[in-house]
């Protein structure tokens, strides 16, 4: 059994971990009181945490707030360019997004969050999913639908379904039914769900280790009728069955 001072060493990572966490999720530089109150850890213990990432060269520090640097855009970079799902999957985005016009990306489950780890930006647009919760984008039903009903069932549990537009499906029985629909159909769609002025589309995909979707997202206005209901999804479809081809 560890002992006191064992155990503290051994939560030191994840006190660190967790401050990195605070940092990413800010919407500006967070000063080491705020840090502390949100986490609950004493303002010497977070001063320290900060201090360490400061002299490695991870966050910065102006008038007494720190943020992260893009250090962490690095490290990221190189776990994306070591994913074999993005190596695959990252030209046919790049000529769905040519063909159509729109922002196409990739989006890959991480245990109970998921993340855009690639977009084509069209028009300056951000990345498509901004919120870790699965249930109000079309790549986030995509891979709920492609998961173990178990799993969904704890995911669920832990994200909730918190409404981001009038039109986010807030009910779990109608979101379990339209998983239903999705795995029917092999896509799934987003209509105003995450912005209210935006559509989506999204086609699971599998690898051995990875579930994610390539999705592509655009102007409600400009992404609708016959352009989201089929033209668009069959791009997809025909991307994903040859990249599963190339698989075999």
């Amino acid at each position: 059994m560890p002992n006191d001072t064992e155990t503290a060493t051994l939560s030191a990572p994840m006190k660190t971990l967790a401050i990195v966490e605070v940092l990413r999720d800010a919407d500006g530089p967070r000063g080491v009181s705020a840090v502390a109150e949100q986490l609950g850890y004493t303002r010497s213990t977070t001063y320290k945490h900060l201090n360490t990432l400061l002299q490695s060269g991870y966050v910065t520090k102006s008038t007494g707030d720190y943020q992260l640097t893009v250090q962490f855009a690095d490290i990221g970079e190189h776990v994306k360019s070591q994913t074999s799902v993005y190596q695959d999957t990252k030209p046919q985005i790049d000529q769905i997004s040519a063909t159509t016009g729109e922002s196409a990306g990739l989006v890959i489950k991480h245990e109970k969050q998921i993340a855009d780890v690639y977009h084509t930006a069209v028009d300056d647009s951000p990345r498509h999913v901004n919120s870790p919760c699965f249930h109000c984008s079309a790549p986030g039903k995509a891979i709920l639908a492609a998961t173990e009903s178990e799993e969904v069932t704890t995911i669920l549990d832990h994200t909730g379904l918190p409404a981001l537009t009038e039109n986010t499906i807030t009910d779990r029985e109608t979101l379990i039914a339209e998983l239903d629909n999705i795995r029917d159909r092999g896509i799934a769609f987003e209509r105003r769900e995450q912005y209210p002025d935006v559509n989506c589309v999204a086609v699971p995909i599998q690898d051995q280790s990875t579930t994610a979707a390539v999705y592509v997202a655009g102007h409600a206005e400009r992404l609708s009728g016959k352009r989201l209901q089929e033209d668009v999804p069959g791009m997809i479809l025909s991307a994903v069955r040859q990249l599963n081809a190339e698989q075999i």
